[in-house]
């Protein structure tokens, strides 16, 4: 009695490959760990050219508001009143009652007077100045009517016959600024020499003739 009859083993399988993703003719990338958050793509992203615009233009406003703010201060503190007894040219802010002036200009903003001595040729004179007592801009005409009231009863009586008079108020722009004052200036058509505040017994104001 024989026993069953066996083949003999054949050669070993080779072992089965792994399945990539690459395409034929080489294997893909290898296996990717687990993702811990986003990752760059390698590029780098300039910001807007309207953006550095923006950021040159909010650059230049902020300079040129620190510049203006300081610049106010500095006017402020130059345009002060001035002391009794100056002269040459200065603001019309700074002009304080008494001050004679070579002339002024016609209606309208003032800017730059000039001030001499009384007892120079000059046609016009600042004879009273008020503080107005209120806080909130009221407009040029309400301003008006309360310069009015305040230099109509402080205008002398024995001005010349062909003077007039006339007030500076303030403008809008130095009110934000903290002018509150009321020029009271009597001007005259022919050149004068002394003070109308002055009695007529120390010094006498006098017209003269234009040569």
């Amino acid at each position: 009695m024989t026993g069953p009859e066996f083949a003999p083993p054949g050669p070993p399988r080779p072992p089965a490959s792994t399945p990539t993703s690459g395409g034929p003719g080489g294997p893909g990338p290898g296996p990717r760990g687990p993702s811990t958050g986003r990752t760059g793509t390698g590029r780098t992203r300039k910001a807007p050219r309207w953006a550095l615009w923006v950021t040159v233009v909010a650059g230049v406003a902020i300079a040129l508001g620190i510049v203006w703010a300081v610049m106010l201060t500095v006017l402020d503190g130059l345009q002060g009143p001035a002391d009794a007894g100056d002269t040459g040219s200065m603001h019309a802010t700074r002009v304080v009652e008494g001050m004679c002036l070579v002339t002024i200009g016609d209606d309208g903003a003032v800017g730059e007077v000039t001030v001499v001595n009384c007892q120079e040729s000059h046609r016009a004179q600042v004879v009273a100045t008020q503080d107005l007592r209120i806080e909130v801009y009221p407009g040029n005409d309400a301003l008006l009517d309360e310069a009015e009231q305040a230099c109509k009863p402080r205008i002398p009586i024995d001005i010349p016959e062909d003077a007039t008079w006339t007030t500076w108020i303030p403008s809008e722009d130095s009110w934000q600024r903290g002018d509150r004052t009321v020029t009271c200036v009597v001007v005259s058509d022919s050149p004068i020499t002394g003070s109308f505040l002055e009695s007529t017994s120390e010094t006498e104001t006098t017209q003269t003739q234009d040569a």
